[in-house]
């Protein structure tokens, strides 16, 4: 450019190439006066050059890698008693379902798809398992009350939840750290598999053990891993918005650090009431819609 004190540049000349020229080694150009053949006896070199492919989501889907689903619910007293209509987890008689199992149903019919394995591993926190003869409230428990907390598919992830609310005492309070903690452990372990991990937490406000949770994130940022909250109800939901961390800042465990590098955004936070009458698809469509990036940032971390 022939740089000009009012700011309108005008181009000093151009030069025409191609990638595959470059990539077949060329690095000297021939810059022309603009829009004619006349050489203007100079030239342009190309000192570097660096090729990286980026790969895109539809390449993801088409590879090797596999998706593995896991589901976390919040049991805790805050949700209100099973009995009670006015309960989040309400169990009609009339058979229509709850604003936990309506969230399950549409978000896991999109999810289960990438499930390779069609088995989900289901937990739940903030309740008492009563069937296991417990007493104490447990803050992370297999949903389905077995040894084993693998669901087979939805309809499996369905009936566990269902199992859950008649066996287990709602209490409290909310803690995410501890199912955080197993989840991560078991991606780390299976770490060196192409599989990628989609932790699925359905609750209805706020946590005790934010800065634990924060730094759970912080540590699964480098792992395979996306995890999607789904607010349910009308509660306080400033902490799942901040858990979310779209903005950067947010995403710095020490704020007063300077130099601190915000971890790789993982969460995505959707309120269930704000899609509640939107359409069929409209609640699934915006909880998946930044997994393609999360999956796609990971790559770029191995790479």
């Amino acid at each position: 450019m022939s740089f000009d004190a009012s700011g309108y540049h005008q181009p000093y000349g151009e030069f025409h190439t191609t990638l595959k020229e470059i990539m077949d080694g060329k690095r000297e150009f021939e810059i022309r006066e603009v829009g004619s053949s006349k050489s203007l006896n100079c030239y342009f070199k190309l000192d570097t050059f660096n090729y990286r492919e980026t790969k895109s989501f539809y390449d993801f889907l088409h590879s090797d890698w596999e998706i593995n689903l896991t589901c976390a619910v919040d049991f805790t007293l805050s949700n209100g008693e099973a009995q009670s209509q006015d309960s989040l987890h309400y169990i009609n008689p009339n058979g229509s379902m709850n604003q936990y199992e309506q969230a399950i149903l549409t978000v896991g019919q999109v999810l289960e798809n990438y499930d390779t394995d069609n088995l989900i591993p289901a937990f739940g926190f903030g309740g008492i398992p009563l069937y296991s003869g417990s007493r104490s409230v447990s803050h992370c428990f297999h949903l389905n009350g077995n040894e084993n907390p693998q669901c087979q598919g939805l309809p499996g992830l369905m009936e566990a939840y269902k199992f859950s609310l008649q066996n287990v005492q709602l209490y409290g309070p909310t803690y995410f750290a501890p199912c955080l903690k197993i989840f991560i452990d078991y991606v780390e372990q299976n770490v060196s598999q192409k599989l990628y991990h989609i932790f699925l937490i359905l609750t209805d406000g706020i946590i005790h053990d934010m800065t634990e949770t924060k730094e759970l994130i912080a540590k699964a940022s480098n792992l395979p891993i996306s995890i999607i909250i789904i607010g349910v109800g009308d509660e306080d939901f400033s902490d799942m918005e901040e858990l979310d961390g779209d903005d950067e800042s947010q995403r710095v465990l020490d704020k007063n650090d300077p130099y601190a590098k915000p971890y790789r955004d993982i969460v995505q936070f959707v309120k269930f009431q704000d899609f509640k009458h939107q359409g069929k698809y409209a609640l699934s469509e915006e909880v998946l819609r930044e997994v393609p990036t999360q999956v796609l940032g990971y790559l770029d971390l191995l790479s």
